[in-house]
């Protein structure tokens, strides 16, 4: 009887030790900014604060699209990343590069912060020229996001899926 308890407390110690920290509970929030708006993404919340002033707008921020963007985040081990990841277009002729720049930053609970910038040249839909593959489906579910969001606030959205 007591090597079945001494055995379990090994087991149970061994497991604790070894079980990996879930990454999808250190992420905090998601901030997007586009064209000068800035997303702040929450669990179940959000707001939107617009570049013209200080007009915020609340919206639901549903908790399948930011749990992707946080697997996708855990997946692909995108904590590798500098803190300040920049992607470039593919576009590399463009004639006026660098038109339009959509940073995402992830907030951590321990208040670190990372940021991934994607710089493309603003024309038709940028996911046809995004370079990284990994970091690709990120930037499409906030597009998709940034999309649903203007939508809903009346404002004409010109982001391709």
């Amino acid at each position: 009887m007591k090597i079945n308890f001494v055995l379990f407390c090994c087991l149970f110690l061994l497991n604790n030790n070894c079980r990996k920290e879930d990454k999808n509970d250190i992420l905090k929030s998601i901030v997007i900014t586009d064209n000068g708006d800035k997303f702040y993404l929450s669990d179940g919340i959000g707001k939107v604060y617009k570049k013209e002033g200080l007009k915020s707008y609340k919206f639901f921020v549903p908790h399948k699209s930011l749990n992707y963007i946080k697997e996708i985040y855990v997946s692909n081990n995108l904590e590798k990343l500098s803190d300040d990841h920049i992607i470039h277009s593919t576009n590399k002729d463009s004639i006026r590069p660098k038109q339009r720049i959509t940073t995402i930053s992830f907030y951590f609970k321990n208040n670190d912060k990372k940021q991934i910038t994607f710089q493309d040249d603003g024309y038709n839909s940028p996911m046809d020229r995004f370079p990284e593959e990994t970091i690709k489906p990120i930037f499409q579910e906030s597009f998709m996001l940034i999309k649903k969001i203007r939508d809903s606030t009346n404002e004409r959205s010109d982001l391709l899926r």
